[in-house]
């Protein structure tokens, strides 16, 4: 706020530098909305020298390279997280890999000593967990007889010709013990 004339300006301060001068970014994904783009489009032509008094072609600029600004920390960040998940999946395979070498020598260790191998009892991994086994009630698939029965449905053939072909008018129980 310029307090001589009491009216805003965002013009030519030692902190801002005018369109031409600020460095484009490149980001993967633009974030510009549809309407900022268009206005954007709008004020780098025939609106270019049109100046409001909040608004102009350079505080539009300097809100769509902060926007870009943000875009690239959003995805420099994002790369880092995938760097650190990716050290996480590889930290874990390691200590499974320690953990089943040291399991190995656990069990020739407690060979002969009850309180050992009933300690041992209790390992996930000799209950089948790390390969996967028994994590939980396996779900039964219908078989090919039971897949292929159809439903009943409502409406006629009457209505609907191409619904049911000619020749076709099997019931659904009759379908069934077909099936079967």
């Amino acid at each position: 706020m310029n307090s001589s004339t009491g009216s805003s300006t965002r013009s030519s301060s030692p902190n801002s530098t005018s369109a031409s001068t600020r460095a484009p970014l490149t980001v993967a994904f633009d974030p510009t909305p549809p309407l900022g783009a268009d206005i954007l489009a709008l004020f780098r032509g025939p609106f270019a020298e049109v100046r409001f008094p909040d608004v102009d072609r350079d505080s539009l600029e300097a809100d769509a390279h902060a926007l870009l600004s943000c875009q690239v920390q959003v995805e420099s960040l994002e790369r880092a997280l995938e760097a650190a998940r990716h050290d996480t999946k590889e930290a874990a395979a390691q200590l499974l890999a320690s953990a089943g070498r040291a399991l190995a020598y656990a069990k020739v260790f407690a060979m002969g000593q009850p309180a050992l191998e009933a300690a041992l009892s209790d390992v996930r991994a000799l209950q089948g967990e790390s390969t996967g086994k028994e994590r939980g009630p396996k779900k039964r698939r219908a078989t090919r007889a039971s897949a292929s029965v159809q439903l009943p449905i409502q409406a006629s053939s009457e209505s609907h010709p191409e619904a049911a072909p000619s020749g076709e008018t099997e019931t659904s129980s009759e379908h069934v013990e077909a099936a079967e």
